[in-house]
């Protein structure tokens, strides 16, 4: 299978419409402990944890990769593994992660003038 490397990727805050809270990439060590994914309220510092790449690869499918750990989101589903289904794995890199369903996310691009949404 031909690999989906010559891929695009859009920086952005990911925030919660319901609770307004951002999802939280963490750091390189946070993932390395655990891996948990984590909402955490909006605030003044340490804003670099909110910012993901989320890097198209096909029609409507993307990888999400937090920008400070370079963590996917891996959003395999109950029955694989014990414990939290979804969490950011660092141990996959963007060849691999383009080619695993685990690591593919369906989204919707929006063009609203100068302003683009997912």
């Amino acid at each position: 299978r031909k690999a989906l490397y010559n891929r695009k990727a859009t920086r952005s805050k990911i925030r919660s419409v319901s609770s307004g809270n951002f999802l939280d990439g963490r750091s390189i060590k946070s993932v390395s402990s655990g891996g948990k994914i984590s909402l955490t309220p909006p605030r003044n510092h340490n804003l670099q944890f909110f910012y993901w790449d989320l890097i198209e690869l096909e029609d409507g499918i993307y990888n999400i990769k937090s920008a400070t750990s370079n963590a996917f989101i891996d959003g395999r589903h109950k029955g694989i593994g014990n414990g939290v289904h979804t969490k950011l794995n660092n141990r996959i890199d963007d060849s691999s992660a383009s080619q695993n369903n685990y690591y593919k996310w369906r989204g919707k691009k929006h063009q609203n003038g100068c302003v683009t949404r997912y």
